[in-house]
């Protein structure tokens, strides 16, 4: 129980952080567009300032909804990359390295499929290829910190490695949702 708790926590602190980090960065992004070149970057009566305060939540509200949709696809594919790890290590016979790089490569298919369709904004997608190579390489990355963190934990902190999984996933959890809205939905 103690564990739920503490993941529980985990994913709080990692929402509250994805939110801190697009409401600030959002907000500036707004005045970068609408105050470009020469015009100030400050409103320049109370209506303007409305509009900002409008587009500030409509901002904000836009990202929930994704970090929503981000979280169901999340928990779904983390479902499947955890039950194979279980299968793969404990059935049959995997190193919990091996299992957990094998289900991470299934998940990230499948995370990719719907991310595309649920939780990123559609655009001209007329390069998929190229944007599910930046899609998988990122996804690499994810996997380093996931085995890293996985390795960590098992050997040296001694951790059970299906706790240390549901840790890695957490961690690398943020990472994908900065890594990609920075760079597939760019």
């Amino acid at each position: 129980m103690q564990c739920f708790f503490i993941v529980l926590f985990i994913v709080e602190i990692s929402v509250k952080f994805i939110i801190g980090f697009y409401e600030k960065s959002g907000v500036e992004l707004y005045i970068k567009m609408r105050y470009h070149k020469h015009q100030s970057i400050f409103p320049e009566d109370e209506a303007e300032i409305g509009v900002i305060g409008v587009e500030k939540q409509k901002m904000k509200n836009k990202l929930i909804g994704q970090i929503v949709r981000f979280s169901l696809v999340g928990f779904l594919c983390f479902f499947i990359d955890y039950g194979l790890l279980l299968a793969l290590t404990e059935l049959a016979g995997f190193h919990y390295l091996v299992s957990g790089a094998l289900s991470f490569a299934v998940s990230v298919v499948v995370n990719y499929l719907l991310s595309m369709k649920f939780v990123y904004e559609a655009r001209a997608r007329e390069n998929r290829t190229g944007e599910f190579i930046t899609f998988v390489l990122l996804s690499l990355v994810g996997l380093l910190i996931n085995q890293l963190v996985m390795w960590v934990a098992v050997e040296f902190l001694g951790i059970w490695y299906q706790l240390a999984k549901i840790g890695a996933t957490a961690i690398v959890m943020v990472y994908n949702f900065v890594s990609r809205k920075i760079i597939i939905e760019r």
